[in-house]
Protein backbone atom coordinates (compact mmCIF):
# COMPACT_ATOMS: atom_id res chain seq x y z
CA UNK A 1 0.00 0.00 0.00
CA UNK A 2 2.84 2.28 1.00
CA UNK A 3 4.44 1.97 -2.98
CA UNK A 4 1.19 2.60 -4.49
CA UNK A 5 0.54 5.73 -2.85
CA UNK A 6 3.83 7.01 -3.27
CA UNK A 7 3.64 6.48 -7.20
CA UNK A 8 0.53 8.14 -7.42
CA UNK A 9 2.04 10.89 -4.94
CA UNK A 10 4.86 10.73 -7.55
CA UNK A 11 2.80 10.95 -10.78
CA UNK A 12 0.85 13.68 -9.67
CA UNK A 13 4.00 16.05 -9.39
CA UNK A 14 5.13 15.24 -12.42
CA UNK A 15 1.91 16.39 -14.45
CA UNK A 16 1.97 19.31 -11.87
CA UNK A 17 5.50 20.41 -13.08
CA UNK A 18 4.57 19.49 -16.98
CA UNK A 19 1.05 21.70 -16.60
CA UNK A 20 3.41 24.36 -15.22
CA UNK A 21 6.01 24.35 -18.46
CA UNK A 22 3.06 24.37 -20.51
CA UNK A 23 1.90 27.21 -19.02
CA UNK A 24 4.98 29.09 -19.08
CA UNK A 25 6.51 28.12 -22.45
CA UNK A 26 5.77 30.46 -25.66
CA UNK A 27 6.03 28.66 -29.17
CA UNK A 28 6.96 30.19 -32.08
CA UNK A 29 8.32 29.81 -35.23
CA UNK A 30 11.36 31.31 -37.01
CA UNK A 31 12.29 31.11 -40.32
CA UNK A 32 16.43 29.69 -41.10
CA UNK A 33 18.14 30.04 -44.13
CA UNK A 34 18.84 26.88 -45.25
CA UNK A 35 21.53 28.24 -47.93
CA UNK A 36 21.59 27.32 -51.91
CA UNK A 37 20.33 23.70 -52.69
CA UNK A 38 20.80 21.65 -55.19
CA UNK A 39 23.35 22.38 -58.30
CA UNK A 40 23.44 26.35 -56.18
CA UNK A 41 24.91 24.88 -53.59
CA UNK A 42 27.74 24.08 -56.00
CA UNK A 43 27.97 26.51 -58.66
CA UNK A 44 28.08 30.25 -57.77
CA UNK A 45 27.02 31.02 -61.14
CA UNK A 46 24.21 28.94 -61.44
CA UNK A 47 21.43 31.51 -61.09
CA UNK A 48 23.45 33.68 -64.51
CA UNK A 49 23.56 29.89 -66.09
CA UNK A 50 19.63 29.54 -65.85
CA UNK A 51 19.20 33.03 -66.96
CA UNK A 52 21.55 32.60 -70.27
CA UNK A 53 19.69 29.34 -70.55
CA UNK A 54 16.01 30.66 -70.23
CA UNK A 55 16.82 33.67 -72.74
CA UNK A 56 17.85 30.46 -75.63
CA UNK A 57 21.55 30.66 -74.93
CA UNK A 58 23.69 27.59 -74.64
CA UNK A 59 25.72 27.30 -71.69
CA UNK A 60 29.47 25.60 -71.41
CA UNK A 61 31.38 25.29 -68.80
CA UNK A 62 34.90 22.85 -69.65
CA UNK A 63 36.34 20.78 -67.20
CA UNK A 64 39.46 21.48 -68.07
CA UNK A 65 39.49 25.68 -68.74
CA UNK A 66 40.56 26.48 -71.64
CA UNK A 67 42.27 23.79 -72.54
CA UNK A 68 41.24 25.11 -76.17
CA UNK A 69 39.31 27.82 -76.91
CA UNK A 70 35.03 28.50 -77.40
CA UNK A 71 33.86 28.47 -81.01
CA UNK A 72 34.69 31.99 -83.11
CA UNK A 73 31.92 34.48 -82.27
CA UNK A 74 31.29 32.99 -79.02
CA UNK A 75 31.06 34.69 -75.48
CA UNK A 76 34.13 33.48 -72.62
CA UNK A 77 33.29 35.16 -68.93
CA UNK A 78 36.76 34.33 -67.60
CA UNK A 79 37.00 34.85 -63.56
CA UNK A 80 40.18 32.58 -63.60
CA UNK A 81 43.72 33.73 -62.15
CA UNK A 82 45.64 30.45 -63.40
CA UNK A 83 44.20 30.46 -66.88
CA UNK A 84 47.26 32.03 -68.49
CA UNK A 85 49.90 29.29 -66.42
CA UNK A 86 50.78 26.80 -69.37
CA UNK A 87 52.66 28.86 -72.22
CA UNK A 88 50.39 29.78 -75.25
CA UNK A 89 47.20 30.75 -74.12
CA UNK A 90 47.77 34.30 -73.95
CA UNK A 91 48.12 34.68 -77.51
CA UNK A 92 45.47 31.88 -78.26
CA UNK A 93 43.13 33.69 -76.65
CA UNK A 94 44.24 37.68 -78.26
CA UNK A 95 44.10 35.63 -81.41
CA UNK A 96 40.41 34.44 -80.91
CA UNK A 97 39.36 38.20 -79.81
CA UNK A 98 40.46 39.15 -83.06
CA UNK A 99 38.57 36.69 -85.14
CA UNK A 100 35.29 37.58 -83.38
CA UNK A 101 35.64 36.50 -79.56
CA UNK A 102 34.03 38.16 -77.11
CA UNK A 103 35.65 38.48 -73.35
CA UNK A 104 34.40 39.08 -70.09
CA UNK A 105 36.90 39.79 -67.64
CA UNK A 106 36.41 41.53 -64.28
CA UNK A 107 38.74 44.82 -63.36
CA UNK A 108 40.91 42.55 -61.02
CA UNK A 109 41.84 40.02 -63.67
CA UNK A 110 43.33 42.12 -66.15
CA UNK A 111 46.16 43.74 -64.05
CA UNK A 112 47.69 40.32 -63.64
CA UNK A 113 46.88 37.83 -65.78
CA UNK A 114 49.04 39.26 -68.87
CA UNK A 115 45.84 41.53 -70.23
CA UNK A 116 47.76 44.42 -69.73
CA UNK A 117 49.98 44.72 -73.04
CA UNK A 118 46.71 44.03 -75.59
CA UNK A 119 43.55 45.13 -73.49
CA UNK A 120 43.49 48.81 -73.96
CA UNK A 121 41.28 49.25 -70.90
CA UNK A 122 43.53 50.53 -67.61
CA UNK A 123 41.84 50.50 -63.90
CA UNK A 124 42.00 53.60 -62.37
CA UNK A 125 41.43 54.79 -58.96
CA UNK A 126 38.74 53.55 -56.65
CA UNK A 127 34.94 54.87 -56.97
CA UNK A 128 33.83 56.68 -54.41
CA UNK A 129 31.51 54.90 -51.71
CA UNK A 130 27.80 54.47 -52.05
CA UNK A 131 25.11 57.35 -50.17
CA UNK A 132 24.52 56.31 -46.65
CA UNK A 133 21.95 58.38 -45.88
CA UNK A 134 18.53 57.92 -44.73
CA UNK A 135 17.37 58.56 -47.73
CA UNK A 136 19.16 55.54 -50.10
CA UNK A 137 17.07 52.87 -50.98
CA UNK A 138 17.29 49.46 -49.58
CA UNK A 139 16.20 45.73 -51.04
CA UNK A 140 14.56 43.48 -48.86
CA UNK A 141 17.45 41.89 -47.73
CA UNK A 142 18.71 45.30 -46.00
CA UNK A 143 21.17 45.93 -48.71
CA UNK A 144 22.35 49.54 -50.31
CA UNK A 145 20.65 50.40 -53.61
CA UNK A 146 22.37 52.48 -55.46
CA UNK A 147 20.65 54.26 -58.62
CA UNK A 148 23.25 56.31 -60.02
CA UNK A 149 24.48 53.86 -62.56
CA UNK A 150 23.28 55.06 -66.32
CA UNK A 151 24.30 53.38 -69.52
CA UNK A 152 26.15 55.13 -72.34
CA UNK A 153 27.84 54.82 -75.65
CA UNK A 154 25.69 52.09 -76.27
CA UNK A 155 25.59 52.05 -80.19
CA UNK A 156 22.22 49.14 -80.18
CA UNK A 157 20.43 49.69 -76.54
CA UNK A 158 19.28 46.31 -75.07
CA UNK A 159 16.52 47.96 -72.65
CA UNK A 160 15.82 51.99 -74.73
CA UNK A 161 13.25 52.39 -72.24
CA UNK A 162 15.96 51.82 -68.95
CA UNK A 163 18.00 54.99 -68.35
CA UNK A 164 18.93 54.53 -65.15
CA UNK A 165 20.04 51.01 -62.81
CA UNK A 166 19.59 49.94 -59.54
CA UNK A 167 23.11 48.36 -58.60
CA UNK A 168 23.46 46.56 -55.00
CA UNK A 169 26.69 45.85 -55.10
CA UNK A 170 30.12 48.07 -54.89
CA UNK A 171 31.79 48.88 -58.31
CA UNK A 172 35.59 48.49 -57.03
CA UNK A 173 36.90 50.62 -59.66
CA UNK A 174 36.79 53.78 -62.07
CA UNK A 175 37.75 52.31 -66.04
CA UNK A 176 39.96 54.24 -68.48
CA UNK A 177 40.63 53.56 -72.03
CA UNK A 178 41.97 55.63 -75.09
CA UNK A 179 39.79 53.63 -77.72
CA UNK A 180 36.56 54.46 -78.57
CA UNK A 181 33.74 52.22 -76.86
CA UNK A 182 30.66 50.45 -77.67
CA UNK A 183 29.38 50.31 -74.46
CA UNK A 184 30.11 51.86 -71.05
CA UNK A 185 28.29 51.76 -67.93
CA UNK A 186 28.40 55.25 -65.82
CA UNK A 187 28.30 55.90 -61.87
CA UNK A 188 28.85 59.45 -61.57
CA UNK A 189 30.09 60.03 -65.06
CA UNK A 190 32.76 57.87 -64.09
CA UNK A 191 33.23 54.79 -66.07
CA UNK A 192 32.87 51.47 -63.95
CA UNK A 193 32.06 49.14 -66.86
CA UNK A 194 33.37 49.26 -70.86
CA UNK A 195 33.16 47.42 -73.82
CA UNK A 196 36.19 48.29 -76.55
CA UNK A 197 36.73 46.67 -79.70
CA UNK A 198 39.27 44.09 -80.45
CA UNK A 199 40.11 42.84 -83.69
CA UNK A 200 36.72 41.20 -84.85
CA UNK A 201 35.74 40.76 -81.72
CA UNK A 202 35.46 42.54 -78.65
CA UNK A 203 36.39 42.62 -74.84
CA UNK A 204 33.90 44.15 -71.89
CA UNK A 205 35.55 44.62 -68.41
CA UNK A 206 33.54 45.48 -65.32
CA UNK A 207 34.25 46.38 -61.73
CA UNK A 208 31.19 45.18 -60.11
CA UNK A 209 32.82 42.32 -57.75
CA UNK A 210 29.42 39.83 -56.97
CA UNK A 211 27.11 40.91 -59.75
CA UNK A 212 26.62 37.28 -60.91
CA UNK A 213 26.75 35.32 -57.85
CA UNK A 214 23.75 33.25 -57.24
CA UNK A 215 22.38 35.69 -54.39
CA UNK A 216 23.13 38.82 -56.26
CA UNK A 217 21.56 38.39 -59.34
CA UNK A 218 18.30 38.42 -58.01
CA UNK A 219 18.64 41.85 -56.51
CA UNK A 220 18.05 45.03 -58.31
CA UNK A 221 18.67 45.58 -62.12
CA UNK A 222 21.57 43.09 -61.67
CA UNK A 223 19.87 40.84 -64.31
CA UNK A 224 19.72 43.48 -66.75
CA UNK A 225 23.00 44.15 -66.39
CA UNK A 226 24.42 40.37 -66.60
CA UNK A 227 21.98 40.15 -69.87
CA UNK A 228 24.14 43.53 -71.52
CA UNK A 229 27.26 42.22 -69.87
CA UNK A 230 27.23 38.76 -71.38
CA UNK A 231 25.22 39.93 -74.56
CA UNK A 232 22.73 36.97 -74.16
CA UNK A 233 20.92 36.51 -77.09
CA UNK A 234 18.93 33.18 -79.01
CA UNK A 235 21.04 30.80 -80.07
CA UNK A 236 24.09 32.48 -78.15
CA UNK A 237 27.10 30.29 -76.90
CA UNK A 238 28.72 31.33 -73.17
CA UNK A 239 31.72 30.10 -71.83
CA UNK A 240 32.45 30.34 -67.95
CA UNK A 241 35.75 29.54 -66.96
CA UNK A 242 35.72 30.17 -63.38
CA UNK A 243 38.77 28.07 -62.49
CA UNK A 244 41.13 25.92 -63.93
CA UNK A 245 40.22 22.55 -62.88
CA UNK A 246 42.85 19.41 -63.37
CA UNK A 247 42.21 16.02 -62.91
CA UNK A 248 44.98 15.20 -60.18
CA UNK A 249 48.35 13.99 -61.06
CA UNK A 250 48.02 10.48 -58.94
CA UNK A 251 44.63 9.80 -61.14
CA UNK A 252 46.19 11.12 -63.93
CA UNK A 253 49.20 8.65 -63.80
CA UNK A 254 47.32 5.86 -62.85
CA UNK A 255 44.52 6.25 -65.95
CA UNK A 256 47.80 6.60 -68.51
CA UNK A 257 50.08 4.60 -66.95
CA UNK A 258 48.72 1.93 -64.40
CA UNK A 259 50.43 -0.70 -66.20
CA UNK A 260 53.94 0.33 -65.11
CA UNK A 261 52.63 1.64 -62.11
CA UNK A 262 51.71 -1.98 -61.38
CA UNK A 263 54.86 -4.14 -62.68
CA UNK A 264 57.07 -1.48 -60.77
CA UNK A 265 55.31 -2.07 -57.67
CA UNK A 266 55.05 -5.97 -58.06
CA UNK A 267 59.12 -5.73 -58.35
CA UNK A 268 59.82 -3.51 -55.49
CA UNK A 269 57.34 -5.73 -53.26
CA UNK A 270 59.54 -8.57 -54.74
CA UNK A 271 63.09 -7.28 -53.67
CA UNK A 272 61.72 -6.52 -50.30
CA UNK A 273 60.37 -9.65 -49.94
CA UNK A 274 64.09 -11.04 -50.82
CA UNK A 275 65.87 -8.72 -48.88
CA UNK A 276 63.90 -8.71 -46.03
CA UNK A 277 65.41 -11.04 -42.96
CA UNK A 278 63.18 -13.89 -42.27
CA UNK A 279 61.65 -14.24 -38.92
CA UNK A 280 59.50 -17.14 -37.41
CA UNK A 281 56.01 -17.59 -36.23
CA UNK A 282 55.33 -15.48 -33.23
CA UNK A 283 55.95 -16.96 -29.69
CA UNK A 284 55.45 -16.04 -26.28
CA UNK A 285 58.11 -14.18 -24.36
CA UNK A 286 60.49 -16.85 -22.57
CA UNK A 287 59.22 -16.60 -18.31
CA UNK A 288 62.78 -14.82 -16.78
CA UNK A 289 64.15 -17.68 -14.89
CA UNK A 290 67.44 -19.70 -14.56
CA UNK A 291 68.31 -22.86 -16.42
CA UNK A 292 68.99 -26.19 -14.26
CA UNK A 293 72.67 -27.36 -14.99
CA UNK A 294 70.79 -30.69 -16.33
CA UNK A 295 68.57 -28.78 -18.66
CA UNK A 296 71.72 -27.85 -20.05
CA UNK A 297 73.97 -30.41 -20.04
CA UNK A 298 70.66 -32.15 -22.06
CA UNK A 299 69.90 -29.27 -24.58
CA UNK A 300 73.60 -29.59 -25.77
CA UNK A 301 73.85 -33.06 -26.18
CA UNK A 302 70.77 -33.35 -27.62
CA UNK A 303 72.07 -30.44 -30.54
CA UNK A 304 75.11 -32.39 -31.02
CA UNK A 305 73.88 -35.59 -31.60
CA UNK A 306 71.60 -33.99 -34.10
CA UNK A 307 74.24 -31.90 -35.98
CA UNK A 308 77.90 -33.59 -35.00
CA UNK A 309 77.70 -37.17 -33.33
CA UNK A 310 81.44 -37.43 -33.32
CA UNK A 311 81.98 -34.77 -30.73
CA UNK A 312 79.62 -36.32 -28.20
CA UNK A 313 81.24 -39.22 -28.41
CA UNK A 314 84.73 -38.05 -28.64
CA UNK A 315 83.60 -36.19 -25.05
CA UNK A 316 82.15 -39.67 -23.29
CA UNK A 317 85.42 -41.63 -24.44
CA UNK A 318 87.71 -39.21 -22.96
CA UNK A 319 85.26 -38.92 -19.71
CA UNK A 320 85.50 -42.75 -19.90
CA UNK A 321 89.95 -42.15 -20.31
CA UNK A 322 90.03 -40.00 -17.68
CA UNK A 323 88.08 -41.44 -14.73
CA UNK A 324 89.98 -44.78 -16.07
CA UNK A 325 93.14 -43.54 -15.24
CA UNK A 326 92.34 -42.62 -11.58
CA UNK A 327 91.18 -46.36 -11.26
CA UNK A 328 93.54 -48.57 -13.58
CA UNK A 329 96.93 -48.49 -13.38
CA UNK A 330 98.60 -47.97 -16.30
CA UNK A 331 95.68 -47.71 -18.49
CA UNK A 332 97.38 -45.03 -20.31
CA UNK A 333 99.72 -47.17 -21.34
CA UNK A 334 98.18 -50.61 -22.80
CA UNK A 335 96.48 -51.11 -26.10
CA UNK A 336 92.83 -50.46 -27.05
CA UNK A 337 92.74 -54.80 -26.70
CA UNK A 338 94.16 -54.11 -23.48
CA UNK A 339 91.96 -51.44 -22.05
CA UNK A 340 88.77 -53.37 -23.16
CA UNK A 341 89.41 -56.19 -21.16
CA UNK A 342 90.56 -54.23 -18.17
CA UNK A 343 87.32 -52.23 -18.28
CA UNK A 344 85.26 -55.48 -19.04
CA UNK A 345 86.67 -57.31 -15.85
CA UNK A 346 86.42 -54.45 -13.59
CA UNK A 347 83.05 -53.08 -14.62
CA UNK A 348 81.53 -56.77 -15.57
CA UNK A 349 80.73 -55.53 -18.85
CA UNK A 350 80.53 -57.32 -21.99
CA UNK A 351 83.84 -56.85 -23.42
CA UNK A 352 83.13 -57.36 -27.22
CA UNK A 353 80.11 -54.53 -26.40
CA UNK A 354 82.89 -52.38 -25.05
CA UNK A 355 85.35 -52.79 -28.25
CA UNK A 356 82.77 -51.81 -30.54
CA UNK A 357 81.51 -48.78 -28.32
CA UNK A 358 85.34 -47.34 -28.81
CA UNK A 359 84.82 -46.80 -32.32
CA UNK A 360 82.45 -44.37 -33.69
CA UNK A 361 80.62 -45.38 -36.67
CA UNK A 362 79.33 -42.45 -38.63
CA UNK A 363 76.29 -44.77 -39.94
CA UNK A 364 74.79 -45.53 -36.60
CA UNK A 365 71.39 -44.86 -36.19
CA UNK A 366 69.94 -42.54 -33.31
CA UNK A 367 69.03 -45.39 -31.61
CA UNK A 368 72.19 -47.13 -31.71
CA UNK A 369 74.20 -44.41 -30.87
CA UNK A 370 72.54 -43.56 -27.59
CA UNK A 371 73.14 -47.13 -26.97
CA UNK A 372 76.96 -46.78 -27.01
CA UNK A 373 76.96 -43.80 -25.30
CA UNK A 374 74.88 -45.15 -22.18
CA UNK A 375 77.30 -48.43 -22.35
CA UNK A 376 80.61 -45.56 -21.80
CA UNK A 377 78.55 -43.57 -19.29
CA UNK A 378 77.72 -46.50 -17.64
CA UNK A 379 81.20 -48.29 -17.92
CA UNK A 380 82.48 -45.00 -16.43
CA UNK A 381 80.21 -45.06 -13.32
CA UNK A 382 81.00 -48.27 -12.64
CA UNK A 383 84.84 -47.39 -12.59
CA UNK A 384 83.95 -44.64 -9.88
CA UNK A 385 81.51 -47.06 -7.77
CA UNK A 386 83.19 -50.61 -8.42
CA UNK A 387 80.09 -51.91 -5.88
CA UNK A 388 77.59 -51.48 -8.60
CA UNK A 389 79.06 -54.30 -11.07
CA UNK A 390 76.38 -56.38 -10.67
CA UNK A 391 72.90 -55.71 -12.21
CA UNK A 392 70.72 -52.78 -11.29
CA UNK A 393 68.11 -52.65 -8.98
CA UNK A 394 64.91 -53.24 -11.33
CA UNK A 395 67.06 -56.14 -12.70
CA UNK A 396 68.24 -54.34 -15.91
CA UNK A 397 70.91 -55.20 -17.70
CA UNK A 398 74.07 -53.81 -16.42
CA UNK A 399 75.05 -51.60 -19.41
CA UNK A 400 71.53 -50.43 -19.26
CA UNK A 401 72.31 -48.24 -16.51
CA UNK A 402 69.99 -45.28 -16.63
CA UNK A 403 71.99 -43.18 -14.03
Amino acid sequence: MKLRWFLAVLMLLVALLVAWLLSRVEWSYINVPLGPQGPARDNPLYATHRLATELGAHVVTPIEGLKHMPPTGSVLYLSSNEWSLLPGRINQLRQWIQQGGHLLVSSQLITHSGFSPWIPVNRAQAVAEHDDSDEAEHDSLGNQMDSAYQVAHESRPRYPEKSNYQVCVVARHRLQTTHPMQWALMHNDQPVAMRVPLGKGSVTVHSLDGLFSNRRLQQGDHALLATILLQITPAQTIWFVVDEDREPFSRWLWRHAWVGITMGLLFISAALWRGAIRFGPGMPGAVPMRRSMREQLTGTAQFLQRHDPGTLHRAALRALFETAQTQLQHYARLTLSERVQALAERTKLPSQDLARAFIFNPTKSTAQLSATLQLLETARRRLRHPHNTTTDREGQHPHADPT
